[in-house]
């Protein structure tokens, strides 16, 4: 038994911006979290699109973009 809730839940979801499949580990820490995203840019995203980005969407929105 795992009492450290590191179990990772994996979800395949649809990019609302391109309709690309892809990955979300809807648990623990999610790949998504490694991107740097502005917090305006966040608010673009969420204001813009009803779920999460895949990683090439969520790309164009980092600093480093």
């Amino acid at each position: 038994m795992d009492t450290n809730n590191t179990e990772r839940i994996f979800e395949q979801k649809k990019c609302p911006k391109c309709g690309q499949t892809f990955v979300c580990s809807a648990s623990v820490r999610c790949w998504c979290f490694e991107y740097d995203v502005p917090p305006e840019n966040m608010e673009i995203i969420q204001e813009t699109y009803d779920g999460c980005l895949c990683p090439e969407c969520l790309k164009l929105y980092t600093r480093q973009a």
